[in-house]
């Protein structure tokens, strides 16, 4: 029996949202595969980002490493939203990760969380060394937007997005998988109902939900990479 990972990454990106994970994910899987989204990609245009096309992806996927044996799912974003979506519909994943789940996006109170979050930071070293920390995931984030993202955004495929996210979280089926779902205090992007509601979905009882103070979106793309890694592995290999 054959054991398998399957990542799934974010709206407009790539397989980088996952840093030097897939790597080091090699040390415990037969495969490691990294699905890429229609219209995402390099070489690809995103005017073949289409609801069912994308759906039909990860779920081809899926069906077909279930074949080989156990297999677990990750998903970054938008994958993470797909990834409960597929813990829902295929009963026998072994186990999944949600980093920072799109289930819900664009967080009003992102300024707000932040503002008490370094508030509440009383120690001076301590705040200094955070906002030095958050200074160089702000600029990371903004670089990726600015000369990645932004550049692939059409009202076209932000419709399309919002479609998909629409009917996959229409399955209202309970996830009975083996969940890690990890969040950052600072996400700009998802606000804490998305993790809530992939936690509370979630029916097994060997889920966790992990909220890592100071950590924007972009995750493993972050200087949190080395310790979520290690929660991930950890998580994978219990």
């Amino acid at each position: 029996m054959k054991k398998t990972v399957i990542l799934i990454h974010g709206y407009l990106t790539n397989y980088f949202d996952f840093g030097h994970l897939p790597k080091e994910l090699i040390k415990y899987y037969d495969y490691v595969v990294i699905v890429h989204i229609p219209g995402h990609g390099k070489y690809r245009t995103t005017k073949d980002f289409k609801v069912d096309s994308t759906i039909n992806a990860v779920e081809k996927e899926v069906e077909f490493y279930l074949k080989k044996g156990t297999l677990d799912l990750i998903g970054f974003s938008m994958g993470g939203a797909l990834t409960r979506y597929l813990c829902v519909k295929y009963k026998t994943i072994n186990k999944a990760v949600m980093l920072a789940p799109a289930t819900y996006y664009l967080s009003p109170l992102f300024t707000v969380e932040r503002l008490k979050y370094l508030i509440n930071v009383h120690n001076k070293k301590e705040k200094e060394e955070l906002l030095l920390k958050l200074k160089e995931n702000d600029k990371i984030g903004k670089n990726l937007i600015l000369h990645s993202a932004l550049k692939k955004f059409t009202i076209t495929n932000g419709l399309t997005f919002c479609k998909l996210i629409t009917k996959i979280n229409k399955d209202k089926g309970h996830n009975p998988t083996s969940s890690l779902i990890i969040w950052g205090r600072m996400d700009e992007l998802v606000p804490k109902i998305s993790a809530d509601f992939c936690y509370n979905n979630c029916c097994n009882e060997n889920k966790e939900l992990v909220i890592i103070e100071g950590l924007g979106h972009i995750m493993l793309r972050s200087n949190f990479e080395t310790e979520l890694n290690e929660r991930i592995i950890k998580f994978l290999n219990q």
